[in-house]
């Protein structure tokens, strides 16, 4: 029986060495000469979305798609949506709008040499549009043709974050537009927020803990929006590869199959949707209006 709740499933596709905790030992120079783990661990994704007739959005990386050949395609041919990640992971804090628009220039050639169209949704790597650059990041992706962004995590975090934003679709403004909001899962208590929204939430928590504020985030009014990282299903740090002990846990605690097994049952309690469904249902039923 398919379950009757909904939840727009996503994963930023990159690999282990992109995170931010990754970057002072492996900087953006040394990349290419990284081991590549990530077409086996999207395979794992794929076979256990495809056991559970669920389907995700997959935001890839331009860099990812141009190294890893055909996944893009392969992951669009069964039946999931390919959205942006940007082509570098360029994260917007730190960045001018002349950067994001030549990242996703450099993405959009990307999907060119795959032979794929121009996608619909943007995600900021780490989450980085924030209320200091809300603003042109918008209108830098409307100018880009991109029709929803899910790169808002409505609470205050230390390098991102968005505290006062709603916590279902809205209008994000900028000074030519808005463009629609698909924020991250967070489950208000009391009102304070904490994140559902997955990732190393996903990890770190409690599995039952976990699911427990997926839920109450999807009482909230509207299908949470869920993400992770196929690291987290697969070679979380590399091979043969040594790092500090606060590192090493923050990256693998409970990565591999104990994080497939945690997806497993949150796909056998929701029906999970793509974040382009969200963004068309958002469309007929209306939004919040403009914010930042």
């Amino acid at each position: 029986m398919t379950p009757d709740r909904v939840l727009g499933l996503s994963f930023d596709v990159e690999e282990w060495f992109h995170t931010g905790a990754m970057r002072p030992f492996h900087p953006p120079d040394s990349w290419p000469a990284l081991e590549s783990g990530v077409v086996e661990a999207v395979g794992i994704i794929l076979d256990a979305l495809e056991a559970h007739s669920a389907r995700a959005t997959f935001f890839f990386l331009g860099s990812v798609m141009d190294r890893c050949g055909s996944l893009a395609g392969e992951v669009a041919s069964a039946g999931h949506e390919i959205a942006s990640h940007g082509w570098g992971h360029l994260e917007l804090v730190s960045a001018e709008p002349s950067d994001l628009e030549a990242d996703l220039g450099m993405f959009r050639d990307s999907c060119a040499r795959a032979g794929l169209p121009q996608p619909r949704g943007y995600r900021a790597p780490s989450f980085t549009v924030v209320p200091e650059n809300s603003s042109w990041v918008v209108d830098t992706l409307l100018a880009y043709g991109y029709e929803y962004d899910s790169s808002v995590f409505p609470i205050r975090r230390r390098r991102h974050g968005m505290p006062g934003a709603p916590l279902h679709p809205f209008m994000l403004s900028g000074s030519r537009g808005a463009i629609l909001e698909l924020p991250v899962a967070v489950a208000r208590f009391a009102g304070i927020g904490i994140p559902a929204g997955g990732g190393a939430w996903m990890r770190l928590f409690p599995g039952l803990l976990h699911r427990l504020l997926l839920a109450r985030a999807a009482r909230e009014g509207s299908p949470p929006v869920l993400y992770s990282h196929p690291w987290e299903y697969h070679l979380p740090l590399g091979k043969s590869r040594s790092y500090a002990p606060v590192v090493t846990l923050r990256q693998s605690l409970n990565a591999g199959r104990p994080m497939l097994g945690r997806l497993e049952r949150i796909l056998g309690s929701f029906r999970a949707v793509t974040l382009g469904e969200l963004a068309d249902d958002a469309g007929r039923t209306g939004s919040e209006p403009q914010g930042k």
